[in-house]
């Protein structure tokens, strides 16, 4: 099982809101697959790290061109997993789970279990990982692609969104490839306040 980190995870920045207004904000975050790299079931695509509050509109998934060289197998969802580095990091509770703690309301925010298909099932984006192209899934009635879960009210605690293969590749790309992320975020209605964060060593 193999684990590719983007540059923003890699720089340790968390992707949260920074105004108190209803603005739509973005992130973008890209994953390089080295050149004879076969993505195998299990990989992760791990593309950044999302505060408490953050609410997703909108997810842009850039695939530069075919991550299959065969006979396309390749699978795999998008969604959120769990940030646990363990109890020796600041930042985390008892056991190892990161937290971020909310000022306003006084609330300690834990990174909430791992759901690896919560914004994208694999039906959705398969054409996509396995010839390259771009897809769009939104969180509004008219969108043709939404979100396979509801998250109007954003994410519970911080987590990492990424990309989990549930199907191994049929071949190995023949040269580098790069996956890209934007995704489109607003804040959680009536609620104010800055968040505070101790990152630790996470």
């Amino acid at each position: 099982m193999a684990i590719f980190y983007s540059d923003l995870i890699m720089k340790r920045t968390v992707v949260r809101n920074t105004g108190m207004n209803d603005a739509v904000e973005s992130a973008t975050a890209a994953i390089r697959i080295p050149a004879g790299t076969t993505i195998t079931a299990g990989d992760t695509l791990r593309f950044m790290r999302c505060d408490w509050g953050v609410v997703p509109t909108r997810a842009t998934l850039t695939v530069s061109s075919a991550l299959d060289s065969n006979t396309p197998t390749l699978a795999g969802t998008l969604g959120t997993i769990q940030i646990a580095p363990g109890t020796l990091y600041a930042g985390t509770n008892a056991s190892g789970v990161a937290q971020t703690y909310d000022v306003a309301t006084a609330t300690t925010n834990v990174s909430p279990a791992t759901s690896a298909a919560s914004l994208v099932a694999a039906s959705v984006i398969n054409g996509t990982l396995q010839a390259g192209g771009i897809i769009t899934v939104a969180e509004t009635p008219s969108a043709t692609e939404k979100f396979a879960s509801g998250l109007g009210n954003g994410f519970t605690g911080p987590v990492e969104v990424a990309l989990t293969c549930t199907v191994t590749s049929d071949g190995a790309t023949a040269a580098e490839r790069y996956v890209t992320l934007t995704l489109e975020f607003a804040r959680i209605h009536d609620v104010e306040g800055a968040i505070q964060v101790d990152r630790g060593g996470y």
